[in-house]
């Protein structure tokens, strides 16, 4: 089972890194439709009947024509593929989609009521039989919070029922089904594999109550049942369909190695909420490519940021493309290779946190960002503070540039400095490998500032650029990895707010790999001395906030989701305290994110009255204010189909 859960976070990080509104190098595309006021109400208006134009990368060989074939399949992942609800990255916003609406009773049950009349791209009608078949053979967060499987109700009804020892609170349970792609796995299609994956279900183990570990609908697979699983999922992912498996507004029309054409899915349920006819999506990942194309008035939409020399030439050359900016929670920085022991000791790690002007670094890569004090905490701060008291907020600890501070450290860890140079406790001299992602516009930068702050300093640092973001993250999370260090976002929830989507992504989804974090192993299960934990996860014991002894971090995070609001704050506090101890890397800045917007297509953007004094806004809007939540709504990386379809009407807006 376990290949369904991995594959499935493999697609959330392909996703937000190669397309990211956390300011990264993207190519995604939105249209905004408005912004709701206070009231509710909302203004409308894109400017339909014209074709939309995007760069989104996909893959030039191997896609493969369901969502779930393991290929990046770029714009159809946004456009032509939907979930029960979608969900606002960054605000949590709901809005109801294939599901028309759904009830959390307090017998621990929900009924996910579906919409009538949806219909898959082939023109079979959406059922309660496609959406047990999605869950059936994707075993995705949510059924881990499951007692059993799912249940048909009707043709339009599905019934759920949580373990109770786990139960996840009613906006949190939404949140959690907002991110799947229930849209993807029609039951006529997939059938065989479908029910290979429940027979094979069927024979495993149920968990005992109160077990916290993998076990999805309240099953533990055993070794031989879970080959069977892997085994029967390359199948269905190898499997093509005659037509794309698809219930979204937009149906593919043709593909090309670099271009793909989107059509207006007239049987779509809100059909006459669509504004455009086509969606022309580009395959392009160079930067220089897609800014060119921004100028010259080739795209409609640029998602994420860029260095402000180059948004000030493409808005003052095209006289419709304007650029929107939003804090964003998603710290910046970089991340230590732990592997490397001899080189990141614990005076070593604390000296890089004094050894940055970190206004500097920020001002390199981000102008409009937050300069951070914090070391790497799992979170950024506006997001700490959300969820733990006042007085434990401010107990955090922050690190001001200090050069002399830094060096004595590095000389109580052994080292020496030789005509302006550094050299270890072995007497070598330090030279650091750094490695980033090319592609994105801010870590580029940023390893660039970097490089040239250590120089400063006398420590050499070579640059290690890769292609892409998949070759990126390979390298840097492999074992014996020749990166010392890389530049990321080093605290970051992926999905909906809350700390445990903070922290998976943190200890698990990409930043513990390439931290490289202590493992539990196959010897410490064959021991016993870690009971009822599994083979991979993290093995860490960390002390707590108030100083009253040491917290597991894997079985915090099991139990995030089911924690009253007491707890999560003290849990939220101690993981705050606990990881900022480790040293693990330097938070340079909390991001400020953006978009470029042709506003000769898209109608009623928001914050009119500043573009249309300077298309290179410098307006930031607050975080959690009206037009931040605007803003968060313009990006179909943070809400993907929702611009193109509710233009926000009461009817649609689920709070």
């Amino acid at each position: 089972m376990k290949i369904s859960k991995a594959k499935f976070l493999f697609l959330s990080l392909l996703l937000v890194f190669s397309a990211s509104g956390c300011g990264t190098q993207s190519t995604s595309s939105a249209v905004s439709t408005g912004s709701q006021n206070q009231s509710g109400s909302v203004s409308t208006g894109t400017r339909a009947g014209t074709v939309f134009r995007l760069a989104r990368t996909w893959d030039r060989t191997g896609i493969r024509y369901h969502y779930n074939s393991g290929s990046n399949i770029g714009a159809l992942a946004w456009l032509s593929c939907e979930g029960l609800v979608q969900y606002v990255r960054t605000t949590d916003e709901l809005f109801y989609m294939l599901a028309e609406s759904i009830d959390h009773l307090p017998d621990h049950t929900s009924l996910i009521h579906l919409r009538h009349g949806v219909k898959w791209h082939d023109g079979h009608e959406f059922t309660a039989d496609d959406v047990l078949s999605y869950y059936g053979i994707q075993f995705t967060t949510v059924t881990n919070y499951l007692a059993k499987e799912m249940e048909k109700v009707d043709e339009y009804t599905v019934k759920m029922t949580w373990k109770t020892w786990m139960e996840p609170t009613d906006k949190t349970k939404t949140l959690m089904m907002a991110q799947d792609k229930v849209g993807t796995v029609p039951y006529s299609e997939f059938k065989e594999y479908v029910d290979t994956a429940r027979n094979i279900l069927k024979n495993q183990a149920s968990c005992k109550d109160g077990y916290f570990g993998w076990a999805p609908y309240g099953k533990v697979n055993s070794a031989s049942d879970d080959t069977k699983y892997n085994d029967n999922y390359k199948k269905f992912m190898a499997h093509k369909p005659a037509v794309f498996c698809g219930t979204g507004p937009y149906k593919l029309s043709k593909l090309t190695q670099t271009q793909m054409i989107l059509v207006k899915n007239e049987d779509y349920y809100f059909a006459d909420k669509i504004p455009f006819e086509k969606v022309l999506a580009y395959n392009i990942a160079d930067l220089s490519t897609i800014y060119n194309m921004l100028l010259t008035g080739k795209l409609d939409y640029q998602d994420g940021f860029a260095p402000d020399t180059t948004i000030d030439e493409i808005t003052s050359t095209n006289p419709t493309m304007i650029h929107l900016k939003a804090y964003d929670p998603a710290g910046v920085g970089i991340l230590f290779n732990l592997e490397k022991t001899s080189l990141w000791t614990d005076k070593v790690r604390e000296a890089f946190l004094y050894l940055f002007d970190r206004e500097e670094m920020k001002n390199s890569a981000n102008k409009y960002a937050v300069t951070s004090y914090y070391p790497v905490m799992g979170m950024v701060s506006s997001e700490a503070k959300k969820f733990i008291s006042e007085s434990d907020f401010k107990g955090l600890p922050q690190y001001s540039h200090d050069a002399q501070k830094a060096a004595s450290l590095l000389k109580e860890a052994g080292w020496s400095q030789q005509s302006g140079e550094w050299y270890d406790q072995n007497g070598n001299q330090v030279s650091l490998t750094l490695g980033y992602d090319s592609t994105n516009a801010i870590m580029s930068s940023l390893a660039e500032a970097t490089q040239g702050g250590l120089k400063n300093f006398g420590i050499n640092c070579e640059l290690k650029r890769a292609a892409d973001w998949g070759t990126w993250n390979q390298l840097a999370s492999a074992e014996n990895s020749y990166y010392d260090f890389v530049v990321n976002w080093t605290d970051l929830g992926l999905n909906f707010s809350h700390p445990k989507g903070c922290y998976d992504f943190f200890f698990n989804d990409q930043n513990g790999p390439i931290i490289h974090f202590p493992r539990i192993t196959q010897d410490d299960v064959a021991k016993g001395t870690i009971p009822g934990y599994e083979v991979g996860n993290i093995n860490l014991h960390l002390p707590k906030h108030d100083g009253s002894g040491y917290f597991d971090a894997y079985d915090y995070l099991s139990r995030m989701y089911a924690m009253d609001e007491t707890e999560l704050a003290s849990a939220t506090a101690d993981l705050l305290y606990g990881v900022s101890n480790l040293k693990v890397g330097v938070q340079f800045f909390q991001n400020v994110s953006g978009g470029f917007y042709n506003s000769g297509t898209i109608g009623n953007l928001p914050l009119e009255s500043y573009w249309k004094t300077e298309r290179n806004v410098p307006y930031m809007t607050e975080m959690y204010s009206d037009d931040y939540y605007a803003l968060a709504r313009c990006s179909l990386e943070f809400c993907q189909q929702i611009p193109f379809i509710y233009q926000y009407t009461d009817a649609g807006l689920s709070q």
